[in-house]
């Protein structure tokens, strides 16, 4: 989901009423807001299991140049088979082989939203179109389908940070919000819209960050004040939430 049009307009007016014009000017920036206006945005997981999909690259990698056989239970049988029997299939067209890898990795890439670049410090993926020949090609072009593969390092540096999470509890509400925050404020201050250590300036930060909340639909309009009692309401509520995460992951 992207801002609808009366989000964006009021969005831009919440940028200009709080100084911030360069988010609208920054199209990246611009995105790390525009991204999460659904309910299903604020979930801890999208779709699919990341430490799966990232396993899944690491063993295609593994068999690549040979078949791999699928072995699944029938559950919807067609003509002459047997509901619940074993079915087998090899899949050894290198053609299709490369296609799934390439997916895979596009998939993984989607369904991080773009928390591995910020928890690792990791440039985006660049979009590529994969080309049949003797040997794969990568050509990056504007508005292809697939994003190019995860190194093996990036897979196993993956791999072992989604092991870790899935020793963790799931995250409450509230630090499901302050991941949002989180990663939205760690991103601004890499680009210095956000941290500055000038005095009211966090409280500032917070009530902005509040007041785009209500504009997507994720808390309640209290007014539209980054001072005084409102002011102070909304910077305890994005600091809750804040916390919430932080206390929740250690950091």
């Amino acid at each position: 989901m992207t801002f609808t049009k009366n989000q964006e307009v009021e969005f831009e007016v919440l940028c200009s009423r709080y100084g911030y014009t360069s988010i609208l000017n920054d199209k990246k920036t611009f995105m790390l807001f525009s991204l999460f206006t659904s309910k299903d945005d604020w979930k801890d997981l999208v779709i699919g299991n990341n430490l799966k999909i990232a396993l899944f690259i690491k063993f295609l990698k593994s068999c690549a140049g040979n078949g791999i056989q699928l072995i699944g239970t029938v559950s919807n049988p067609e003509k002459g088979e047997v509901k619940g029997t074993v079915k087998k299939f090899v899949l050894d067209d290198e053609l299709l082989l490369d296609n799934i890898y390439l997916l895979a990795n596009t998939l993984l890439e989607a369904n991080s939203d773009g928390f591995y670049q910020y928890e690792f410090g990791w440039e985006y993926k660049d979009k590529i179109q994969y080309k049949e020949g003797i040997a794969p090609v990568y050509e990056i072009q504007e508005d292809p389908f697939y994003t190019e593969p995860y190194t093996d390092e990036e897979l196993n540096t993956i791999t072992a940070y989604e092991l870790s999470k899935e020793k963790k509890n799931v995250l409450s509400p509230n630090a499901l919000i302050g991941k949002r925050l989180s990663f939205i404020y760690n991103a601004l201050s890499q680009k210095n819209i956000f941290g500055n250590s000038a005095r009211g300036e966090k409280t500032k930060e917070y009530c902005f960050f509040y007041d785009y909340l209500v504009i997507i639909g994720k808390t309640n309009n209290i007014g539209a004040e980054y001072s005084g009692s409102v002011g102070k309401e909304k910077y305890t509520n994005v600091k809750n939430w804040i916390n919430a995460y932080q206390n929740h992951t250690g950091k």
